[in-house]
């Protein structure tokens, strides 16, 4: 009998469990380990500018919950903005780490789709929804999504884009809205770009790390005090 895509794609990542995700890109310093389908751990730490100092300690702290050590691990999944320019630097820069040191491959996820993904969960099927966060003064990363009826599915109605305060204003009205400063959902999850990872990241495995950067969307400027 043929196999279909969907059994042979998650044949492929079956043999990538257990499989580390991280998610630095904003306030919450967050790691997760999924075992299986159905065993995961999770840490998240909701403190600012905390993330160079923790994110180790998380990782050791999941291995040691789950009675892992880090050459059990198949693959990482890790956060790629678009967020907190520091953090996602971070984050990548811990996840290549340990891709060269244990020779296995990045899955590098795009946050926003993440974000979507886990919201849709718990939203009707067809509902409209916006993510929106702070990207500077009076600038924000926003995009758009349907959740779908498959629990783990959802369509992206518009990609990520910088919106002002002006159009942030129109948005708002009669729009449901997640991420940032909304108070819901306001920080992306590990357990999230996890899961992510794991229905869609297949394609996007890679042991390629030199070229592998942030996706800012907002350029990257560095600061020079004068």
């Amino acid at each position: 009998m043929m196999m279909t895509q969907e059994k042979l794609r998650l044949n492929i990542m079956n043999n990538y469990f257990p499989f580390l995700a991280l998610e630095t890109s904003a306030k919450v310093c967050s790691a997760a380990l999924l075992v299986n389908e159905k065993e995961y751990y999770e840490i998240n730490i909701n403190k600012p500018h905390i993330h160079s100092e923790k994110i180790i300690y998380c990782i050791d702290e999941l291995l040691k919950k789950s009675e892992l050590v880090k050459n059990d691990l198949k693959l990482i999944a890790v956060s790629n903005g678009p967020g907190s320019f520091t953090g996602l630097r971070i984050g990548l820069a811990t996840t290549k780490a340990l891709s060269q040191s244990l020779s296995i491959p990045i899955i590098s996820v795009p946050t926003f789709q993440a974000m979507a993904l886990y919201i849709s969960r718990f939203l009707t099927e067809g509902e409209e929804f916006s993510i929106i966060t702070k990207a500077n003064l009076g600038e924000y990363y926003s995009a758009k999504f349907k959740a779908l009826p498959n629990s783990n599915s959802y369509e992206t109605l518009k990609e990520v884009t910088i919106i002002n305060d002006a159009e942030l204003k129109e948005i708002k009205k009669g729009n449901k809205i997640f991420g940032g400063f909304t108070g819901t959902y306001e920080n992306p999850s590990a357990i999230s770009i996890a899961w992510w990872a794991y229905f869609y990241g297949k394609d996007l495995l890679t042991s390629d790390i030199d070229y592998l950067e942030p996706d800012y969307i907002k350029k990257f400027v560095i600061k020079v005090m004068k």
